[in-house]
């Protein structure tokens, strides 16, 4: 370590200090812009979604619901449904409002009350 007057070091150490968490931070930063950067094969991506909606929809035609079932899982990850609540005479039903399909992957699809669920 640099030598320097008693009275200085606090400061020195201080500034060192907030300069490392600085070269952190850049380092940081610069390893998420390498990952960002990193070149798509958009071609190769395409024909694998390309393949994975023929392959669905040869699935989904079939007459097996077994089949179907497993076809959709593939892309579905879950289907959330709200409720109203509609009196009927002394019974109360519950209509579907809207609802969401969490694909995988993220993607989502939305329906609205005015939508088919």
């Amino acid at each position: 370590m640099l030598t320097a007057p008693e009275r200085q070091l606090a400061l020195l150490s201080a500034k060192l200090d907030e300069m490392t968490r600085h070269r952190d931070h850049v380092a940081a930063e610069l390893d998420r812009a390498e990952v960002d950067a990193k070149p798509i094969d958009v071609e190769s991506r395409v024909k694998e979604v390309a393949d994975r909606v023929w392959n669905l929809a040869d699935q989904v035609t079939s007459t097996e619901p077994a089949i179907q079932r497993e076809a959709l899982s593939q892309f579905v990850e879950r289907i959330d449904l709200k409720f109203s609540e509609c009196p009927r005479g002394k019974k109360m039903e519950y209509r579907p409002t809207t609802g969401e399909i969490v694909f995988r992957g993220g993607s989502h699809s939305f329906a609205s009350r005015g939508d088919r669920i």
